[in-house]
C-alpha cells in the first residue's frame, strides 16, 4: 500500500501568548544561531533586502533538528556548562 504524505500546511499568523506575528516556514533557511546576554537564542539570517543586511528570528520550537557545520564548533556535556 502507498501512502500520499502532503507537506503541513503553516498558517500566516501564530499565536505565542499576547503576541501574534507574521511566520513564514524556516525549512532549508540558514543562518547563524546567536545568544543573547540574558541566555534567549535566535536565529540570525542574511537578508539584502534588510537595512543592516540580516534578519534575527525568534526560535519557536521543541526540539529543533541541527546540524553544525562550523569546523571550530565544540561540544561539551550539558552538566558542566
Amino acid at each position: 500500500m502507498n501512502e500520499t504524505r502532503v507537506a503541513p500546511v503553516f498558517p500566516e499568523k501564530v499565536h505565542y501568548g499576547h503576541h501574534t506575528p507574521k511566520v513564514r516556514s524556516a525549512t532549508g533557511v540558514e543562518g547563524t544561531l546567536c545568544v543573547t546576554f540574558d541566555g534567549q537564542y535566535f536565529l540570525r539570517v542574511k537578508d539584502e533586502s534588510a537595512a543592516d543586511g540580516y534578519v534575527d528570528y525568534a526560535l519557536r520550537h521543541s526540539d529543533l533538528r541541527i546540524r553544525i557545520l562550523d569546523e571550530d564548533a565544540d561540544l561539551c556535556p550539558a552538566n558542566i556548562a
